[in-house]
């Protein structure tokens, strides 16, 4: 939803943009330029009244109240001076975050050491591999482990540990095939 807000927000800001730039064409004579007719324009190098004014206005804070007329002098903390701070906007770009998939799917199966708990003393380094394909919602589906050992039992406790497994969801180019591998050192 977060994301879609904030395409929506770049969208509108480049859409604005390039209709703002489209269309003016400071070399065409136009009717009138903030209300004043052209025979009335000042010379170019001269100082317009309506331009020195804006340059020089400062927001009023906004109270709500119609009534509330005085100016106090301050202009609210953290405006932009000469901006009205209601017009003023900003887009705000979220980092974007790179997972790494393959250590979330060797976290989400956990420590496998209990399944090689049979194996002799002399195996000193098991390989594991897990693979699956993940789903936008983080399910993987068509998990699957293999060992370095060949094994029945270690095979059926590994694939044991492959059901339900789960990552965080809102996965980026989901279905994806992940695999991690796994050393154990004995």
């Amino acid at each position: 939803m977060m994301r879609r807000r904030l395409a929506l927000g770049i969208t509108a800001s480049l859409c604005g943009a390039f209709i703002a730039s489209c269309g003016h064409d400071e070399d065409a004579p136009s009717e009138a330029v903030r209300g004043v007719p052209l025979d009335q324009r000042a010379e170019p190098g001269s100082v317009d009244p309506v331009e020195e004014a804006n340059r020089n206005a400062r927001p009023r804070p906004q109270s709500g109240h119609e009534d509330d007329d005085e100016d106090d002098g301050e202009s609210a903390e953290g405006d932009a001076e000469g901006l009205d701070p209601q017009t003023v906007t900003e887009t705000v770009v979220a980092p974007v975050r790179i997972r790494d998939l393959s250590h979330e799917l060797r976290t989400a199966f956990g420590d496998p050491t209990s399944c090689f708990a049979s194996l002799p003393p002399t195996a000193t380094e098991v390989r594991v591999t897990i693979s699956g394909t993940v789903l936008a919602d983080g399910y993987v589906i068509t998990a699957s482990a293999r060992s370095s050992v060949d094994d029945a039992n270690i095979r059926q406790c590994l694939r044991s540990m492959t059901s339900g497994l789960r990552i965080e969801g809102d996965v980026p180019g989901a279905p994806r095939s992940v695999s991690a591998t796994l050393v154990i050192a004995r």
